[in-house]
């Protein structure tokens, strides 16, 4: 699961179509404005001007005159703004209109900064390599079932039947994603296999990336594949896996499946811990699946790995018949 120059070569050739997709839908917008409201034309044409001249009037810093063009390019964007108004355009009509407003379809930020959609368009083809994105078409809240658990019998561990324990699951998962920007937290979700453990981080995950986070969804095996490479290769590690290791420390959410399938040594354990006390230390939360109940990832894994995800996760016992079977009745 590593990107490929080629790959990468081939998101930047995607900038650049959506760039000027954006200002060849712009300039035929203008030019059927222009046609109709030859006024129009004519403000921009004056505009363009100004522009000019007020960059020429700050180095030579005569205020007073600096001034004025600003008041009379002030009146010019009133005055168009009122007739497109007037003609039933929306006030930014003539401006582009960017695929992501936040990088204007550059893929970087102000700050130079890589932005949150060249992140995930990175991802997006380790999704693409993993399969990934086959699972998000059917994993969405929308098949969300809990007519699949039972509402009968309580569990002894948690006082709930299994519908009231995943409907409560489920609006904690709501909470989760409507508060992911302004409150930081991690989840666990535990359980015998089947239970929808997966199929909730996925239905979160769709969520999130559809507001646009980045998001990375890695199994177990897949992590400590990773992480070994970068320790056993790390003279020779190839840009792309340490562009992976980026998203693995910095993307927005990072979901782990199947923790306790890999397998386990100090080694690992320890790559582990400084994933999840690194990404905790910089708020990038985590939602880790596994089969194990705390107390045996407590066993397996270190005291350390446990503190930190009993410390600071929100743990969800997820129980009931194995759904895969119910489906395939």
């Amino acid at each position: 699961m590593s990107i490929s120059s080629e790959h990468y070569n081939t998101i930047l050739r995607e900038y650049d179509q959506k760039q000027f997709t954006v200002q060849r839908e712009l300039s035929e917008r203008r030019e059927t404005v222009y046609a109709r409201l030859p006024r129009i034309r004519e403000i921009h044409d004056r505009l363009s001007g100004l522009q000019v001249e007020k960059a020429r009037l700050r180095l030579t810093q005569n205020a007073y005159t600096l001034e004025a063009i600003n008041r009379e390019i002030s009146a010019l964007s009133a005055e168009r703004d009122r007739l497109l108004a007037e003609n039933g355009y929306a006030p930014d009509y003539l401006e582009p209109h960017y695929f992501c407003k936040d990088c204007r379809d550059t893929g970087y930020t102000a700050q130079n900064r890589m932005c949150h959609c060249f992140k995930q368009a990175l991802i997006d083809v380790m999704y693409d390599q993993s399969n990934i994105k086959t699972l998000l078409k059917t994993c969405s809240f929308e098949h969300f079932r809990p007519d699949y658990y039972d509402d009968t019998e309580k569990d002894p561990q948690t006082g709930k039947t299994a519908r009231e324990n995943i409907l409560e699951t489920r609006r904690y998962c709501d909470r989760f994603i409507e508060e992911f920007s302004s409150h930081f937290r991690n989840l666990l979700f535990y359980g015998e296999t089947g239970v929808g453990k997966s199929f909730l981080s996925l239905c979160i995950a769709k969520e999130l990336l559809e507001r646009s986070c980045s998001v990375l969804y890695l199994s177990a095996i897949d992590f400590a594949s990773i992480m070994s490479e970068s320790v056993f290769n790390a003279r020779d590690m190839s840009s792309e896996t340490k562009e992976t290791l980026h998203f693995i420390y910095d993307c927005d959410l990072l979901i782990l499946d199947d923790l306790g399938t890999e397998v386990t040594n100090s080694i690992k354990s320890s790559h582990l811990f400084h994933c999840l006390d690194k990404r905790l230390q910089n708020r990038r939360a985590v939602i880790i699946n596994t089969n194990l109940s705390p107390r045996e990832i407590s066993r397996i894994y270190s005291d350390r790995i446990f503190s930190r995800i009993i410390g600071n996760y929100t743990c969800f016992k997820i129980f009931g018949d194995d759904i895969r079977k119910k489906q395939k009745l």
